[in-house]
C-alpha cells in the first residue's frame, strides 16, 4: 500500500504535533521520533513544521508558551481541521460572550492570515536555515570506561575504550554517516532507502542494517570488521578506485594501510566480540599490542625496563579480571616481573626470556 505524503499545513494543524513542540516530555519524543522513522518521504514537510512552531517566539508582544498554544488553537478552529474537536459551550455562555466571541473569531482570523504569512516565509528560507544549524557531535569514552548510545536513527553502539564516534546533527535525514576513531559494536536499524556508513581510518563500512564490530585504533596498523549477521561492503576512502570487498557473517577483514593490503578469514567469536562481556582476549600478541590493550582496558600507564623480544607471542583470556591477574598470567608465562603503584605499571624483562 502506498504511503500518503503529508504536507506542512498536515503539521500545523495537528495539536498533539504542536503541544509536543512547546511542551515535550520523553512519551511524545519517542512517539514522533517513531513516526518520522516510518514516514521518510515526510521528512521535509515534518522538519519545517517543526521550524515554524519553534521560531513562533513573539518576542515584541511577550506571548508565553500557553498563550502561542492558543493562539495555534484559534488557527486550527478558522481551519476547521479534523484533528481538532470543540468542546461545547452551555447556551447561556455563549448568549452572554456574544460580543466577546465575535471579537475572539475577529483576532483569530488576523492571527490566521498572519500565520500563514509567516509559513510562507518561513518555508522559502527553510533549506537555507536548516543547514545553517548543523554541527557535529562528538560522543567519547575514556581509558578503561564503555558506554552504549543510541543514534537518532534507533542504531545501537557500543563503543570500547578510548574510542570517540562522530556525526552530523541531522543524522540520519538524507544519509547516515559516523567516523570511528577506536572500537566499537554496531547493531544497526534497518533502512534500505538510507545506507549506513563507518569511515574509520582509510576504509568505509556500509550497510542498510546488521550488527558488526569495528576495530581501529589510531596507534595500531590494523583495523578489523568482523561481522556478526547481515552482510558488508567494505570500501577504500584513497580514491584508488578499488573494488569493495564483502564479508558475511562469520568473517572479518583485517586492513593494513589500505584495503588492497586485506586479508579475509573466519574469526573466534570471543577472540572479536568477547569484549562486549568484559572479556580480554590476547591472540599471538606482540609487547606493544599487549601494553596498548591494557593500558585502555584498566586506565594505567605502563613502562617497560629493559630489553623487550619483539617477537614475544602472547595468548590469554581473562573473564572480568583484575589487572593484577593478566600480569600475574604474564609473569609465568614469560619469567618477568612487574610492580604496581596506582596508576603505573614498570615491566621488568630482557631479551634472555
Amino acid at each position: 500500500m502506498k504511503k500518503v505524503k503529508h504536507d506542512i499545513k498536515f503539521f500545523l494543524t495537528n495539536p498533539s504535533f504542536v503541544k509536543w513542540i512547546n511542551n515535550s516530555n520523553e512519551e511524545s519524543d519517542y512517539y514522533w521520533k517513531k513516526w518520522i522513522e516510518s514516514h521518510p518521504e515526510d521528512r521535509s514537510a515534518f522538519y519545517a513544521a517543526k521550524a515554524i512552531v519553534e521560531r513562533m517566539d513573539f518576542k515584541v508582544a511577550r506571548v508565553t508558551g500557553e498563550d502561542k498554544e492558543r493562539i495555534l488553537e484559534n488557527i486550527l478552529k478558522e481551519e476547521g481541521s479534523e484533528h481538532y474537536t470543540e468542546v461545547p459551550q452551555r447556551k447561556y455562555q455563549l448568549v452572554k460572550f456574544r460580543k466577546q466571541i465575535t471579537q475572539i473569531a475577529a483576532t483569530a482570523a488576523i492571527l490566521f492570515g498572519l500565520a500563514y504569512y509567516f509559513i510562507e516565509q518561513t518555508y522559502i528560507n527553510h533549506t537555507e536555515q536548516e543547514v545553517s544549524k548543523v554541527y557535529q557531535v562528538t560522543r567519547q569514552t575514556e581509558r578503561g570506561q564503555q558506554k552504549k548510545i543510541i543514534l537518532p536513527d534507533g542504531t545501537s553502539v557500543l563503543m570500547n575504550a578510548s574510542t570517540s564516534l562522530t556525526y552530523s546533527s541531522d543524522f540520519g535525514r538524507e544519509k547516515r554517516e559516523v567516523v570511528l576513531n577506536g572500537e566499537a559494536y554496531f547493531d544497526v536499524t534497518h533502512n534500505p532507502d538510507v545506507e549506513f556508513i563507518v569511515k574509520s581510518g582509510n576504509i568505509s563500512t556500509v550497510v542498510h542494517g546488521t550488527a558488526f564490530n569495528v576495530y581501529a585504533y589510531p596507534n595500531e596498523e590494523v583495523i578489523n570488521v568482523a561481522l556478526e549477521r547481515g552482510s558488508v561492503a567494505i570500501h577504500g576512502n584513497e580514491g584508488l578506485h578499488e573494488d569493495p570487498v564483502f564479508i558475511r557473517p562469520g568473517e572479518k577483514l583485517a586492513v593494513t594501510g589500505n584495503l588492497s593490503n586485506s586479508v579475509k578469514s573466519k574469526f573466534n567469536y570471543i577472540e572479536e566480540f568477547g569484549w562486549k562481556e568484559r572479556v580480554l582476549v590476547f591472540k599471538d600478541s606482540g609487547i606493544n599490542e599487549f601494553i596498548n590493550k591494557l593500558e585502555r582496558w584498566y586506565n594505567v600507564d605502563i613502562s617497560v625496563v629493559g630489553s623487550s623480544d619483539e617477537d614475544w607471542k602472547i595468548n590469554g583470556l581473562f573473564k572480568k579480571q583484575g589487572l593484577e591477574n593478566v600480569l600475574e598470567g604474564l609473569e609465568f608465562a614469560r619469567k618477568v616481573k612487574y610492580t604496581v603503584k596506582e596508576d603505573k605499571v614498570i615491566i621488568y624483562t630482557s631479551v634472555s626470556n
